[in-house]
């Protein structure tokens, strides 16, 4: 009796394994119409790529961030990589484009605050009083708040697009502060969800998730990417993380550089490098009227599945704000030439 059951019952199982890896090797949804409906789309404007706000840049990455796709911007510690995401940011919401940030370091009042400084291209905006005077103190304060005063509908905007920083101290219940996990499965969820009225997502910066309990994170990092690709693919959001370059010999491929692992620089669909030379360097760009320019900063294009991998981007800050001046691109170096 019981081996007759059992027969009855292996048939199904078989069913089941096949059911269940059916999604692997299976033909394009929706077949060769979907693929014209989405051309059509980006025809009519209903699918439009996010324009970076300085033109060589967005030539390089094919003329825009595309919807559906990830970016890892990433770079040193204190390059200013969080002033790039935020005039990333602002652009696409000048552009019509609906956004949200997700920090993961300092508060969100910070952030809205460094947003308005970008907005307004002023330093003063996030500067410190000169002297520990009450005239200074209150001086520097009043600009503050006559700024805040003038931008209303702006920081009514960066309120709703800036979320808090998950990592701040909370209650824990009796009396005290606790400082919350931030497992990437919760990051991941609030990725979907922000997904599904969103055209740009930025998680700033990717060295506050938790990745593993016992110190082997590229197994977390691999399956956080993974499902953020996916994400953004289902959902036609485009996601940018952003990073810190890791330790690695000259030697070393670039993409490799970027911290964490693997399979966040293999699987972006576009890797940007940021990095600053103290002093400025001298480097000689496609212009035909200043084909020498000094720099401070540098934004490489590492990889970019619709654009010119390998291109370099001579930039600086503007002198009265954290806004990112382009100057050009910047020409390779024949073999051999330092």
């Amino acid at each position: 009796m019981n081996t007759a059951k059992f027969k009855i019952i292996e048939p199904y199982r078989e069913m089941q394994d096949v059911l269940a890896t059916a999604y692997i090797g299976r033909q394009a949804d929706g077949g060769l119409d979907a693929l014209r409906e989405r051309i059509r789309a980006e025809g009519d404007g209903r699918v439009r790529a996010i324009r970076a706000p300085w033109h060589e840049t967005n030539k390089a990455l094919g003329f825009g961030l595309t919807p559906g796709q990830a970016t890892i911007v990433a770079g040193s510690a204190g390059v200013a990589k969080s002033y790039l995401i935020l005039n990333l940011l602002l652009a696409a919401g000048r552009a019509g484009f609906r956004w949200r940030l997700l920090p993961t370091e300092d508060d969100a009042g910070r952030w809205i605050q460094r947003a308005l400084a970008v907005h307004c291209c002023q330093w003063n905006l996030i500067a410190q009083p000169r002297d520990d005077t009450a005239e200074e103190r209150q001086r520097i304060a009043d600009a503050k708040l006559s700024a805040m005063e003038a931008n209303r509908d702006v920081l009514a905007e960066l309120y709703e697009s800036v979320l808090e920083n998950p990592r701040l101290p909370i209650d824990d219940g009796n009396g005290g502060k606790m400082v919350p996990d931030l497992q990437y499965q919760d990051v991941l969820g609030f990725l979907e969800m922000a997904a599904q009225d969103c055209d740009l997502i930025a998680v700033d910066c990717l060295s506050q998730i938790d990745f593993s309990e016992d110190g082997r994170d590229w197994q977390g990092q691999s399956d956080f990417m993974r499902r953020v690709v996916g994400i953004a693919a289902s959902s036609g959001s485009h996601i940018i993380l952003v990073g810190h370059n890791g330790k690695g010999g000259a030697d070393k491929d670039p993409l490799d550089r970027v911290q964490g692992s693997a399979l966040f620089n293999r699987l972006a669909h576009n890797v940007l490098v940021l990095s600053r030379s103290d002093p400025a360097i001298e480097s000689e760009i496609f212009d035909r009227f200043n084909p020498m320019v000094e720099h401070k900063l540098t934004l490489a294009i590492l990889k970019c599945r619709g654009g010119a991998s390998g291109d370099r981007v001579a930039m600086d800050l503007h002198e009265h704000g954290p806004v990112f001046v382009e100057h050009g691109r910047i020409k390779a170096k024949p073999k051999g030439r330092k």
